[in-house]
């Protein structure tokens, strides 16, 4: 990842809502990144400890392997996702899910949108159900075009799942921009 910008929002307990922390094993420029700025702040405020949310994080990537550039947003599970892909082409649903320690449903949210049939990021093996099976093979899509130069893959998560998550909004602990 070069040309990499970002930003971080810090918002104390009392304006955000406890929830559970989802895993999440970032890749390697992202926990670069995210640990020099943990340092900075902890030199910066010695008595106060800092979590870092990536189910709410932004992340901008720039394609470089297609004949046109697109700029992709996703979460950062999806970054963690296709950052897998910068050493292969295709990756098995459960080799994805053990390599980022993601849980079933954030795994399953995460590919849907990369794997939507309207946009293929990433194509499943079966590309009529919308399931993810650990067998299954996802790659990645070399043909991929698209009208719009700049794509919104961030999964929208239901108001239902909002209000038993305890989350009041669409709250952002960071963006980053990044290229792949």
């Amino acid at each position: 990842m070069s040309n990499l910008e970002f930003s971080v929002e810090i918002l104390t307990s009392g304006h955000w809502p406890y929830q559970d922390v989802p895993k999440c094993k970032i890749p390697k420029q992202m926990t670069e990144v995210k640990d020099n700025f943990t340092s900075f702040y902890k030199n910066k405020f010695s008595n106060r400890e800092i979590q870092w949310l990536f189910n709410h994080g932004t992340v901008q990537l720039q394609t470089s392997y297609l004949s046109k550039n697109y700029q992709i947003v996703v979460n950062c599970f999806q970054t963690s996702i296709l950052c897998l892909f910068n050493g292969t082409d295709t990756l098995m649903v459960k080799d994805i899910q053990e390599r980022l320690d993601l849980s079933d449903k954030d795994i399953k949210d995460s590919l849907l949108k990369l794997c939507n049939p309207r946009t293929r990021v990433l194509q499943k093996e079966n590309a009529k159900k919308p399931t993810f099976e650990p067998n299954e093979q996802i790659r990645v899509n070399l043909k991929f075009e698209n009208n719009n130069i700049r794509l919104n893959l961030v999964p929208v998560q239901s108001a239902a799942a909002m209000a038993s998550d305890g989350i009041g909004g669409n709250k952002s602990m960071g963006d980053l921009d990044a290229e792949v």
